[in-house]
């Protein structure tokens, strides 16, 4: 067997700037919702993983405190990713978007910790992007 070409990518439109304050607060609420059982829609079993270290014996504001830290950790990483000079990232422009773009190949392994994270926000709903900012 060999190696298989991994990718995710993030688009967003030319000259229409993120507001990072918002695109956090949109992500941590929905995973919120999650948590809490209001919606179902993310892949059961990355989301178990993602919040395996969570104490269901602490309280639930608690709880949903460090869930809130775990996705800002996840955001910081996807806007590094699109602000940043990382060396597992490329972007480039199709007509009005810049298109941001990680992965490479893959042994069954992850290609980078970049990938990851966007990886796992991907199980987020279109309808989370699109109000978080991005294209979808």
């Amino acid at each position: 067997m060999g190696a298989d070409l991994i990718l995710c990518y993030v688009a967003v439109k030319r000259n229409q700037p993120l507001d990072w304050t918002h695109v956090r607060e949109t992500f941590s609420k929905y995973a919120a919702d999650v948590y809490k059982g209001e919606t179902t829609t993310l892949d059961s079993g990355e989301w178990e993983m993602f919040t395996e270290d969570l104490d269901p014996d602490e309280e639930i504001e608690v709880r949903l405190r460090e869930l809130e830290e775990k996705v800002y950790v996840l955001i910081e990483e996807l806007k590094d990713f699109i602000e940043g000079d990382s060396r597992d990232t490329t972007s480039f422009s199709v007509g009005e978007y810049n298109i941001y773009v990680t992965g490479g190949m893959s042994w069954g392994d992850s290609p980078s910790d970049t990938y990851d994270a966007i990886n796992f926000l991907f199980n987020f709903p279109n309808s989370v992007w699109q109000e978080a900012g991005f294209e979808v």
